[in-house]
């Protein structure tokens, strides 16, 4: 019974946010590079700050479908049918794969994780080499209220590194 319950309240949050999400992007005339920051960035990181952990859970669950369905109204549905979820359980989180990022600050990858009852939301965003130091990405992470933290310049695109990288952080 608390299940459904706490399923119920989820989908009434995803649902109101989705609402929200699909009527800004519908309002402006954002270009896709836009919509793909404005999913990624904002949209995930506010469902991972502010469900109370019911969207990682979800994503842990495996129930992406709100996620998804979002990602296809926002962006496209191209863009939403090529994310793929990972399950991490030696960092209790949950891996998220983007199709090859086009332009900077889009992400490779999204990790979440979870430390007891507190959520964190790392992105890992692709970066020019205006330094020649073989950049490729940046790994960033959002805060619960809404603070962006920089952590700096990386040589990889792969998602095993990345992950590395954040189990140092923590």
């Amino acid at each position: 019974m608390i299940k459904i319950i706490r399923t119920a309240i989820l989908s009434i949050f995803m649902l109101a946010a989705f609402c929200m999400a699909a009527e800004t992007a519908a309002q402006s005339e954002l270009s896709r590079h836009d919509k793909i920051y404005y999913f990624q960035h904002r949209i995930l990181s506010k469902w991972t700050h502010g469900s109370e952990g019911r969207f990682y859970q979800d994503l842990r669950n495996g129930d992406y479908r709100s996620m998804l369905e979002t990602a296809s109204e926002i962006v496209s549905v191209d863009f939403a049918i090529n994310i793929r979820v990972q399950r991490l359980t030696e960092i209790n989180g949950v891996l998220l794969v983007f199709p090859v990022p086009d332009e900077p600050p889009e992400c490779f990858f999204i990790l979440i994780t979870r430390d007891g009852g507190d959520y964190r939301f790392f992105t890992y965003e692709i970066t020019r080499d205006i330094l020649g130091d073989g950049s490729k990405g940046v790994v960033g992470e959002w805060t619960a209220d809404g603070q962006h933290r920089n952590l700096g310049p990386r040589p990889y695109e792969d998602a095993e590194q990345f992950i590395r990288d954040i189990k140092a952080i923590m």
